[in-house]
């Protein structure tokens, strides 16, 4: 029995621990995007701070803390501006905050490749054809924007990028301006209510899969 109930405990220790950082992590999107800072203050929850017998107790307040900046995040992601009916549904369909669920990648070394994908929350929202992003890049979070359709400097010297709906799926083009070949490219598509984000450059292919944090 008390073999049990340490485990059980354990469990409920790494939950509350989990939540706790993906609470930090969206109270820091929520701040890029935001014009005011957040109302929800991080909990105070580290490794060694919570006691064994509080941890139910403890467990419930960060979840309803967390509860509480998904419901901001959210209600951030929308925009007074909507796309337009015969908009494809992609540009709809991401529009939210998304928690990475799995990863695969043909190179197990991708440290000096753009940071695109290694995110482990994503958010986004459609502002008439501006679709803004924000990110955490493996060191710190980051706030971007695409204006779909507008050419823009790529992230490869020498290069342009454009963002644009095909088959459904939102994608962004890095291309040469010398030569006109493809350097970086980026697919971001929904299946199965599953947010797909497929990196590519060179030999290199990362996917990630997405789920959504709020549920509508």
């Amino acid at each position: 029995m008390e073999s049990g109930s340490s485990t059980d405990e354990e469990e409920l220790m790494r939950e509350a621990q989990q939540r706790h950082q993906e609470t930090m992590d969206m109270n820091r999107i929520l701040d890029l995007v935001s014009n005011h800072p957040t109302t929800f203050a991080s909990s105070s929850t580290h490794d060694t701070s919570i006691e064994m017998g509080g941890i139910r107790d403890e467990l419930e307040r960060i979840k309803n803390t967390q509860d509480g900046v998904l419901r901001q995040l959210e209600q951030a992601s929308f925009s007074a501006t909507h796309p337009s009916q015969d908009a494809a549904p992609i540009l709809s369909q991401i529009v939210g905050t998304w928690r990475a669920i799995s990863s695969a990648c043909t190179q197990e070394n991708f440290v000096s490749f753009p940071p695109a994908f290694l995110f482990g929350f994503m958010w986004y929202r459609l502002d008439g054809l501006t679709l803004n992003c924000c990110f955490f890049n493996g060191f710190e979070h980051e706030r971007t924007a695409y204006e779909i359709g507008v050419e823009s400097m790529g992230a490869v010297s020498g290069s342009r990028s454009l963002t644009y709906v095909e088959d459904n799926r939102l994608i962004t083009s890095h291309r040469m301006v010398a030569d006109g070949s493809e350097c970086i490219r980026i697919e971001r598509f929904i299946e199965n209510g599953v947010l797909r984000y497929v990196f590519r450059q060179g030999d290199l292919v990362c996917t990630r899969s997405y789920e959504r944090m709020f549920q509508k």
